[in-house]
């Protein structure tokens, strides 16, 4: 036996490709198996009735072969943060301070609740929001461990599932920074394509019945809306039920008026950014202006899942993901749904990196950044996805259609058929049969623990409702109810956080290579400056890699598949301190 095991392990080693398939099965099965096992039923949907959309950080330690989940989240929903904040917090006092004053708590001012709002709980979103507050666990838990050496840190790290290794040793070097371990991959699992580009690939003839399939000519619909102006607006055409337009370079985010304009085109368009799905007769300030989850994973694979906030300073090179897997949709033709992952993700993340280096002469050096995620379809399925759900309400259909058919040829079951018709409970389950499932409107999300990596605690787990942005079951009535309202992922909670790491760094006389001890003093510390908000906190420091790739993604005279991006508004920036 153990001869055979070696032998399987030589073969597999031979064949890369094979490898890697093993790798992403594997991938899928650590995700699927977190949630199906770890997770309690609370807040997950129910079987038949509702669907969700899930996905997950699963690491892989190439060292000993391990593979854990790090963190994970279900959820379809988004909010516009004005909308929520609204509606949710209206009716505190925010102008009494006498409560504030006589609590042991944080003095919470208006301006901060709108950081408070989960303004886009797709599972995506949610899942790398969760890593990166894993990664502020860990590098908080190490400055609070100053007195251990970076032998011991980086030694210790083996012993259990951390992600991160420290660069620098503490009483040596005043300059740290930190990195992925040694032959550490961070993968992506998820149960759909992720909304918008990666969602448009082709289905079998034979499933066009679904809702909304029937009039993109083959194709599966996203719900995310393109961003267009007026110049090609009239492009979007159609042709024998194909894409003929590729609109990678022909988004503008503002029209002259200044506003977003988006539309539900007749034919899909391919490599478009595109914005989350709403309502369309919703003013513009109440509308969600989160950017689709193919367009977010897309960036990050150019700049990293730390993102370019406080946290990108403690890492001298970009957080990056090795694997994106993503379930099988039965409906797909052969090869269309990975096509479309690639073209999406990948491809587009490496047009966007050459199209920057071509027209900015400064950055050449980008030349060397290496798009390493590559995207796999896997065999495992997470049975309450959204495909998932398509398709049995096809198979619904099609079988209702047969009976049908066979009782208006059978007089007897004819006459059943009329009697279950003029029967009011038995009518009642036909029509709620015939509905379909929904989305459920709450989303869960849940991160491993520092050190233990615990993946049974069921008391990690957080609700939130995604079309509030806030937690489940919690209401505000008073500014002490504030707080806890806030999800742990919001900008709110995350800032917060990171400004816990920031004040470590001050009592230790650290700093990172690219935060010295003058922004940390003179930007966070100042007593003089009166109030910093959440934009004023990534721009604390000169740039670091990570930002400056973001600034030529974003420039708007950089012409790339990318530089048509909805950047959130000033309205939407909140009070830090």
């Amino acid at each position: 036996m153990k001869h055979e095991e070696q032998d399987f392990e030589q073969e597999r080693n031979s064949n890369c490709g094979f490898k890697e398939e093993v790798i992403a099965k594997q991938i899928a099965i650590t995700a699927l198996n977190h949630y199906n096992h770890a997770l309690p039923q609370k807040g997950k949907p129910t079987p038949n009735k509702e669907w969700t959309v899930y996905a997950a950080i699963v690491a892989h330690d190439q060292n000993d072969g391990n593979f854990w989940t790090v963190s994970c989240a279900t959820g379809t929903k988004c909010t516009a943060v004005c909308s929520a904040t609204k509606s949710h917090f209206s009716k505190i006092d925010f102008q009494n301070d006498s409560d504030a004053k006589r609590h042991d708590w944080k003095n919470i001012k208006e301006g901060q609740l709108k950081g408070m709002i989960l303004h886009d709980s797709h599972a995506e979103v949610l899942s790398r929001r969760g890593l990166m507050r894993v990664f502020m666990d860990e590098i908080r838990n190490d400055l609070q461990n100053y007195e251990m050496s970076v032998e011991q840190q980086n030694d210790d790290s083996k012993k259990s599932q951390t992600l991160l290794k420290r660069i620098g040793d503490f009483g040596k070097d005043s300059e740290i920074s930190y990195a992925l371990r040694d032959n550490m991959q961070l993968c992506l699992y998820i149960s759909d394509s992720p909304c918008g580009d990666a969602s448009i690939y082709d289905i079998a003839p034979e499933y066009n019945l679904t809702k909304g399939n029937n009039i993109n000519g083959g194709s599966n619909f996203t719900g995310a809306k393109i961003i267009f102006s007026g110049d090609d607006k009239n492009e979007i055409g159609h042709k024998d039920g194909e894409c003929i337009q590729d609109a990678g370079n022909n988004t503008t985010h503002l029209d002259s008026n200044g506003v977003v304009r988006i539309a539900r085109e007749k034919d899909q368009i391919t490599s478009a950014l595109r914005l989350k799905s709403g309502r369309s007769n919703l003013p513009s300030h109440l509308r969600s202006y989160s950017m689709s989850c193919s367009d977010k994973i897309c960036k990050w694979i150019l700049i990293g899942m730390q993102g370019s906030g406080v946290l990108s300073h403690f890492f001298t090179e970009p957080i990056t993901l090795s694997h994106i897997v993503v379930s099988q949709d039965k409906r797909a033709i052969e090869n269309s749904q990975v096509q479309a992952l690639d073209r999406a993700l990948v491809s587009r993340a490496q047009k966007t990196l050459d199209e920057v280096v071509e027209s900015t002469p400064g950055f050449k050096d980008l030349r060397e950044t290496n798009i390493g995620a590559k995207v796999y379809i896997c065999e495992e399925i997470f049975t309450q996805s959204k495909s998932s759900a398509e398709l049995r309400d096809h198979e619904a259909k099609v079988f209702k259609s047969q009976k049908q058919s066979e009782n208006s040829e059978n007089p007897i079951k004819k006459r059943k058929l009329n009697e279950t018709i003029d029967n009011p409970d038995k009518a009642a389950l036909t029509t709620k049969a015939s509905k379909g499932e929904s989305s459920i409107g709450v989303s869960i999300n849940w991160q491993s623990t520092i050190n233990t990596h615990d993946t049974s605690n069921a008391n990690d787990v957080e609700q939130t409702i995604g079309a509030k942005g806030v937690k489940q079951g919690k209401k505000s009535k008073t500014r002490k109810d504030v707080v806890k309202c806030a999800s742990r992922l919001s900008r709110f909670s995350l800032m917060d956080e990171s400004m816990e790491i920031l004040k470590l760094l001050s009592t230790r006389k650290l700093c990172t290579p690219s935060l010295s001890f003058k922004d940390i003093d003179d930007h966070i510390f100042c007593k003089e400056i009166p109030t910093i908000t959440y934009q004023n906190m990534k721009k604390i420091s000169g740039e670091n890699k990570v930002q400056q790739m973001k600034k030529m993604l974003f420039h708007s005279s950089t012409k790339n598949h990318l530089s048509g991006w909805v950047k959130s508004s000033e309205e939407n920036d909140f009070v830090v301190l």
